[in-house]
């Protein structure tokens, strides 16, 4: 068992003040550095006030805390040790007030972020420094019920809770009655999901979902329950975010050998921080969450069951998730099967990991043929995503997404990368190479091909294209250094505890993703959304009062939650003619320009068009160039404007 109290115990006095006074300092000097050079090139520096306030507080208080640290190390390490001694007994005085106190901490950070000095804290530095603060007091009211825990064990449960509940904060303007859609593809998930039960809420048969069948199999449990407004299915999506990947971090978290609870609440803290660094989509973790459940050392045709499973979601979430219910079985079994186990025989050793690779991808395959024919849709549809552009320049910083996906996978992968080299080191012996290749060989195909889904047109604009490397990133560091590995035959016990260093970088690093993103909590005008809706629902029922066909490109949910009365039109919902324009569907593009140009439709409900093309040198500007060449020029060639209600067009043939 690894025990993360010991330590403490042996520490010299004033050691645990000094380290946090070290850290203090240079966080807060890198943030004046960083902010000296962000106003440089705002051309704020020489002109604003509050720059340089910033920027001189951050410095002048960073050099104070470096030179109370030196002097700590010397001649005042007994006034340090003392000054610390006596903050940890006010911590211990407050008992179960601390705990109040504590959570009352908790939603300091997203409220400063997002509401109450959004501009002072833009700063990614000036965010990190507010969060190290609230941190260490959090761990000093913390104290009074945790006294017996290393004080930086504290100070790291502090940490993550912060970042959690900022990210969970996040969250919260989603959960709202606003009736019409919170972001371009927001309201298309519910009708998505709808289209599962679409007899009954539609009065006729639709296609089942082409794209994420799996998401919206999910999403479409609300709709088992009857007539529920929209705000619940947007309830229930947030659950399924915060539930499945919570629920992943608990199962891994529990594959580790932590004496300390509240060791493992960090280590649950900081698994589901690290998945939503892509975001890991909800839909595809059960792929490897199965396979962590079921997986059994001694029973290999239980795992092989798992991976079929696994692999059938597998196969109606997303093509690159198909092989990683058999790459998570495989790396299950590579570490905790030796070689020694096969006598040394390396094929015998290599059949169960086959059995898994073959059986999983074979299954996934099998399985996503198989609802393309069920679904009622062309099958040729389903290949769109080998069809789409590739834009290797958004693997690098661009304006879709400053960062660049390459450096910031880089970044997200940085420490877990640099736990396994120094495990290796330390344990040279440990695992035989043709288990490190298999190891390895697994992190970089799921790294390339992520690199190569990244960079098709519709993605680079996060990490989530890049979800199965780190979901398997995440599994191999847990079992490596907390959990039980199986060396080779002669070799010690393979355990070995990082130094705490690198372990707070591993906290540091997602944390600082997460408070990259404030939340966002926008005014929203619901009186003008409701009279949007009534309008458009006047509009509708008059059309299908006079025997036309209404097609609802954007606003679909409409359809399902207010009960127009006009028949669906399955053709043609925003998000998926967005992903037959990326992939260039001729077939589909054709049908959809002959329709309009007939005036098929004797209404037509979209957002608001627009025919500029924009290009690299905007924010998905590709993108925005496939619409307004393939929906938004054909549209408005044959279609005018009748009612321009803002967010909303109510197009009319001319």
């Amino acid at each position: 068992m690894i025990d993360h109290r010991a330590a403490d115990r042996t520490e010299p006095a004033g050691g645990t003040t000094r380290t946090i006074l070290g850290v203090s300092a240079g966080l807060l000097l890198v943030n004046g550095l960083a902010l000296l050079d962000l106003a440089r090139r705002l051309g704020a520096l020489q002109t604003s006030l509050k720059w340089q306030a910033a920027i001189l507080g951050s410095l002048l208080g960073g050099a104070a805390l470096l030179g109370i640290w030196i002097w700590s190390r010397g001649p005042g390490a007994r006034i340090v040790g003392k000054l610390g001694a006596h903050i940890r007994s006010i911590g211990a005085s407050l008992r179960w007030a601390g705990v109040l106190v504590f959570l009352l901490l908790l939603p300091v950070l997203p409220l400063v972020t997002a509401r109450l000095a959004v501009k002072a804290f833009e700063p990614l530095g000036m965010r990190i420094v507010l969060w190290w603060a609230l941190a260490l007091l959090g761990a000093v009211a913390l104290l009074g019920v945790r006294n017996g825990d290393r004080f930086f064990l504290l100070v790291a449960f502090s940490g993550v809770a912060l970042g959690v509940a900022h990210q969970l904060a996040g969250y919260l303007p989603s959960v709202s009655t606003y009736p019409l859609s919170l972001g371009w593809s927001e309201t298309s998930r519910y009708y998505n999901a709808s289209l599962y039960f679409a007899s009954r809420i539609y009065g006729q048969p639709v296609p089942l979902p082409v794209l994420h069948p799996s998401r919206y199999l999910m999403q479409s449990v609300p709709f088992l329950f009857g007539d529920l407004p929209l705000w619940t299915h947007r309830a229930w999506q947030v659950l399924l975010w915060i539930g499945v990947t919570f629920g992943t971090s608990v199962v891994l978290a529990r594959k580790a050998r932590l004496e300390s609870r509240l060791a493992r609440a960090v280590l649950i803290g900081v698994s589901y921080l690290f998945l939503m660094q892509g975001p890991v989509y909800y839909h595809l973790l059960p792929c490897a969450l199965i396979v962590l459940v079921g997986a059994s050392k001694d029973r290999p045709w239980r795992t092989l069951l798992a991976v079929l499973l696994a692999s059938a979601w597998a196969g109606i979430s997303r093509v690159t998730w198909y092989p990683i219910p058999a790459l998570v079985a495989i790396t299950l079994y590579l570490l905790g099967q030796p070689i020694k186990s096969t006598r040394g025989r390396i094929l015998t050793y290599l059949g169960w990991p086959s059995a898994y690779a073959v059986g999983g991808v074979l299954t996934a395959f099998a399985s996503s043929r198989a609802y393309a024919v069920v679904s009622g849709n062309p099958v040729g549809e389903f290949a769109s995503s080998f069809t789409s552009d590739l834009l290797w320049y958004r693997l690098l910083p661009s304006a879709t997404y400053p960062l660049g996906v390459l450096p910031a996978i880089l970044i997200a992968s940085a420490v877990p990368l640099l736990l396994i080299v120094l495990w290796a080191r330390h344990h040279p012996r440990a695992l035989h190479p043709i288990r490190w290749a298999g190891l390895a060989g697994g992190l970089a195909v799921l790294f390339a091909g992520g690199l190569v889904v990244s960079a098709k047109i519709g993605g680079g604009g996060n990490l989530h294209n890049l979800d199965a490397y780190l979901v398997l990133l995440l599994i191999l560091d847990i079992h490596l250094i907390f959990g039980t590995v199986a060396p080779e035959a002669g070799e010690p016990s393979a355990v070995w505890r990082p130094s705490m260093a690198v372990l707070g970088a591993g906290v540091l690093i997602p944390i600082a993703f997460t408070l990259a993103s404030a939340p966002t909590w926008q005014a929203l005008d619901f009186e003008a959304a409701r009279s949007t809706v009534t309008s458009v629902t006047q509009a509708v029922r008059q059309a299908g009062g006079d025997g036309e066909e209404v097609l609802f490109i954007s606003e679909r949910h409409l359809v399902a939650f207010e009960h127009l009365g006009v028949p669906l039109i399955p053709d043609y919902e925003k998000v998926y003619l967005m992903e037959m324009a990326m992939a260039g569907n001729a077939a589909y593009l054709e049908a959809f320009e002959a329709d309009v140009s007939a005036h098929r439709f004797g209404l037509i409900v979209t957002e608001p068009l627009n025919t500029r093309l924009l290009g690299s040198d905007y924010t998905f500007g590709e993108e925005n160039d496939v619409w307004a060449r393939n929906v938004a020029t054909p549209l408005l060639r044959f279609y005018r404007t009748g009612i321009d209600l803002g967010g909303v067009w109510l197009m009319v043939p001319r």
